[in-house]
């Protein structure tokens, strides 16, 4: 709504993965980037995308599925790899009926966890009940 609202047109492509971000260059000349296969992949679904959408790899929608809605798309071939690329076309935010801890006794928060500063995982990802806070 916000890019639509201003007249602007927007795709995205979400990848998860690891990537090399850094300072690259010479002594005089030298910028930050961010290079690697998941930073690649994520420039050919932007390109694939519908203008004002989202297109996500098959580990984001993994990472994502009980938070966001999504519609799977026929996968597609994308420049440097040689096996089909399953994709996904984010519709929007799941309505989260409860948060806290449902009858099958996972915890549902509301919100997403974006990062983490211990090594890459955070231990409230891996809580199964409320016990386990203390």
């Amino acid at each position: 709504r916000g890019v639509m609202g201003l007249g602007l047109e927007a795709r995205f492509g979400v990848t998860t993965g690891r990537c090399f971000c850094g300072v690259v260059g010479s002594n005089s000349r030298q910028e930050y980037t961010c290079l690697g296969d998941t930073v690649n992949l994520s420039a050919r679904l932007m390109a694939s995308a519908r203008k004002n959408s989202v297109l996500v790899d098959e580990a984001t929608y993994n990472l994502t599925k009980g938070t966001i809605v999504y519609e799977r798309l026929d996968p597609i071939m994308v420049k440097g790899k040689s096996n089909l690329i399953p994709i996904f076309r984010a519709l929007g935010i799941q309505k989260v009926g409860q948060i806290g801890q449902s009858r099958q006794a996972q915890l549902r928060f509301p919100w997403t966890q974006r990062c983490s500063s211990v090594g890459g995982h955070d231990p409230i990802d891996k809580l199964t009940t409320w016990g386990k806070l203390s």
